[in-house]
């Protein structure tokens, strides 16, 4: 009988969560993943050990400006997981490219547009992204 119950008090919840799960690195229904003018972004090559541990990190490419490249290396350093590199079903070192961006003010402000528009069409939505 208590399974029954808490199925009866838990269903009308479980029904109404029907807001979108994403994982973490995903954008919101209204981003773009398109460059933007005045989005920062780097090509970063991340040197791992045998264990996929990173060793050392560097820019191959970007746009970054004054210290931006130390806090993207920093955080690739610090929070990136990373698969040991296999050769042959062997665990080697080596180096993996991570492409990294961080929008500008362009795309921050067309982003809360396309928000606004985006709410506004799927009204039922609204609670799942408080501001």
């Amino acid at each position: 009988m208590l399974p029954f119950a808490v199925l009866l008090i838990a269903g009308p919840a479980i029904a109404q969560d029907r807001c979108p799960k994403l994982a973490p690195g995903d954008s919101y229904p209204w981003q773009s993943s398109e460059p933007m003018p005045g989005d920062f972004w780097a090509d970063m090559l991340i040197d791992l050990d045998a264990k996929g541990k990173p060793l050392r990190c560097r820019i191959a490419k970007g746009n970054l400006k004054n210290e931006l490249g130390f806090w993207f290396c920093n955080a690739l350093m610090k929070d990136g997981l990373y698969e040991p590199i296999l050769r042959d079903g062997v665990a080697v070192p080596g180096t993996v490219k991570r492409h990294m961006r961080m929008p500008g003010k362009r795309r921050r402000d067309a982003d809360e547009a396309a928000r606004k528009r985006y709410l506004a069409a799927h009204p039922e939505e609204k609670r799942c992204y408080p501001r």
